[in-house]
């Protein structure tokens, strides 16, 4: 059951990077057809790079925490079984 969910995740992984990928071509194709000044182009260009780097660091981070927790509980456990 574990090694099942494993290969989804992997897969659903593959799957959005793909998605990520398309949708930042659709903003470029987007950008480019767009028929403003060059400074407005330019803002919603930043904007979205802005976004995009905020949601890859709100990830890392999510991820360092979560993997922090897990390092902190297993001290926590071999300390309280050496206290045993």
């Amino acid at each position: 059951m574990k090694r099942k969910f494993i290969v989804i995740l992997l897969l659903l992984n593959y799957w959005l990077g793909d998605l990520f990928a398309l949708f930042v071509i659709l903003i470029l194709i987007g950008l480019y057809t767009l028929k403003e000044p060059l400074m407005v182009k330019g803002y919603y260009l930043m904007g979205t790079v802005g976004v995009i780097s905020s949601a890859f660091t709100i990830v890392k981070v999510t991820r360092d925490d979560q993997e922090d927790d897990e390092r902190y509980n297993e001290m926590f456990r071999a300390v309280k079984q050496e206290q045993e």
